[in-house]
């Protein structure tokens, strides 16, 4: 054993030698001594341990945390992926359909490929008047949660409204 910290005195080497040069009173120190450091070690070890297992919980927690981040990052882009393919799809199809939900621009639409006989700035009126509605319209769709329906009444209804007018 290394020299005794407490009482300054050099502790032989093994326990016959410890027996034949010291007293019973100082071999009851040596021993009270030695346990008194083996029990601070086994107290440094416990805080060390366990200030490293608090260390590695709290890092799970943050992994845990990060992965779910994550994952939602990555639904929400796949979602995003889903509403471009369907506006590029819903653009392709802009003189094939009118827009959702959208019967004021149908029937705009109806009376401008029905001419009959109606007067010209009646039908114009109410193209003008649906062109006017599309703010309404792209609320309500977006109170719905109908979001793509809303892009596709503010980028592509009004604009051909729009052409409509300036005809």
């Amino acid at each position: 054993p290394p020299p005794s910290a407490g009482t300054g005195m050099v502790v032989p080497a093994s326990v016959d030698e410890l027996f034949r040069q010291k007293s019973l009173q100082e071999i009851h120190g040596v021993l009270r001594e030695t346990r008194s450091q083996v029990e601070t070690q086994k107290e440094e070890l416990r805080e060390l341990v366990g200030n490293h297992y608090r260390s590695v919980l709290e890092s799970s927690d943050h992994i845990r945390a990060m992965s779910a981040c994550a994952a939602k990052i990555s639904a929400g882009a796949n979602r995003i992926e889903d509403l471009i393919a369907s506006m590029h799809e819903l653009t392709s199809n802009v003189s094939t359909s009118p827009s959702p939900g959208g019967r004021m621009f149908a029937s705009a639409h109806r009376m401008a490929e029905e001419p009959r006989g109606e007067n010209r700035e009646y039908e114009m009126g109410t193209r003008i008047i649906a062109l006017l509605e599309v703010p309404e319209t792209v609320r309500a769709h977006l109170s719905s949660h109908k979001f793509v329906a809303a892009a596709k009444t503010a980028l592509i209804d009004a604009s051909v409204l729009q052409m409509e007018v300036e005809e």
